[in-house]
């Protein structure tokens, strides 16, 4: 039984169709070089919603750069405001996990099969389960609010923010000497970020290299998998994620890169529909891992509705220069 089917029969609340109609909208947006990580693209918004709090998971594969503005909210909430959305407006679907209380039913079904696995094991009483809803959003440029240019991005603070990051990690961000391949974005604990100043290009191969810093065989994230296709899928999307926060779109030559694996990341997803929302929950996991060393981020503290967790916060010490952009 595939996992959407799972889900269904354990009494979820999204049908199949509409889970697998959300899959598919997702997996013909990569078809469509719609990504932040395809060639051409120069998304560098994180989608929010209207609190400002970051769209994460699954949820964000829908929705970056798929409007005008980078905020995002349900129709009700865009009426509290005293706003309405235009007419003819279509929505964009979510998803995202609820808790509730189950029905007696449900309870007893999720003791008797918590009973199977472990029969000597007493069982306690089923307080809550989870439940996947939907959720249509609009963007604020379909409705009257007039929508104000987001601001400028400081590329120096982004890169401090990644400085704080690399102090309290224990690693270093220094600039690639040219006797470094181009392919090497990290090496034990430096990670490059290949740029005599600090610009869009500079703070997103700093990104990708904490990434794959993280994703090293030697760190717990080495099991997400083994199958090299989901993993530069996961690397792509966590990527995405990070630059969107800071500001900056992904890499060209990261782009270029993961151009070469366009058609196999569709006929993953297309073949196991599940591995959408999998692979994304990895990639936010990754970004939390990366954020935890900072919580000077805004955005880090708190996720929308579907998180998978939030960012754990820390205390950080003064900053003092650790790399060649420390001041």
């Amino acid at each position: 039984m595939s996992k959407i089917n799972e889900l269904n029969a354990k009494g979820h609340d999204v049908k199949i169709d509409t889970l697998a109609a959300f899959a598919d909208s997702i997996i013909n947006r990569v078809a469509r070089d719609e990504m932040p990580w395809q060639v051409g693209q120069t998304v560098n918004r994180m989608p929010v919603t209207l609190s400002g709090k970051p769209i994460s998971n699954v949820n964000f594969l829908s929705l970056v750069g798929a409007g005008e503005d980078h905020r995002w909210g349900r129709f009700d909430e865009f009426k509290s405001l005293g706003a309405f959305v235009k007419r003819d407006m279509k929505s964009t679907l979510g998803v995202f996990w609820r808790k509730m209380k189950p029905t007696s039913t449900q309870a007893i079904s999720a003791e008797d099969e918590l009973d199977t696995a472990k029969p000597s094991v007493a069982i306690e009483p089923v307080k809550s389960i989870r439940r996947l809803m939907s959720v249509r959003y609009f963007n604020m440029a379909q409705t009257d609010i007039e929508s104000a240019d987001a601001p400028e991005i400081d590329f120096s603070e982004s890169m401090m923010h990644l400085e704080d990051i690399a102090l309290n990690a224990g690693v270093t961000l220094v600039k690639k000497s040219q006797n470094i391949p181009d392919t090497l974005t990290y090496e034990g604990n430096i990670i490059y970020a290949d740029a005599d100043k600090i610009t869009q290009e500079s703070v997103g191969l700093a990104v990708v290299g904490f990434v794959d810093w993280v994703m090293d065989d030697s760190k717990p994230f080495n099991t997400i998998s083994t199958d090299e296709v989901r993993s530069q899928l996961v690397r792509a999307v966590a990527v995405s994620m990070l630059c969107a926060e800071y500001g900056v779109p992904v890499p060209d030559k990261i782009q270029i890169e993961m151009a070469a694996y366009k058609p196999m990341f569709v006929d993953m997803m297309k073949s196991q529909k599940d591995q959408v929302f999998k692979v994304a929950k990895d990639a936010w996991e990754i970004r939390q891992f990366i954020q935890q060393f900072s919580p000077s981020l805004e955005s880090s503290a708190t996720a929308d509705q579907d998180s998978a967790g939030d960012g754990v916060s820390s205390s950080v010490p003064n900053r003092q220069p650790n790399s060649l952009y420390g001041g």
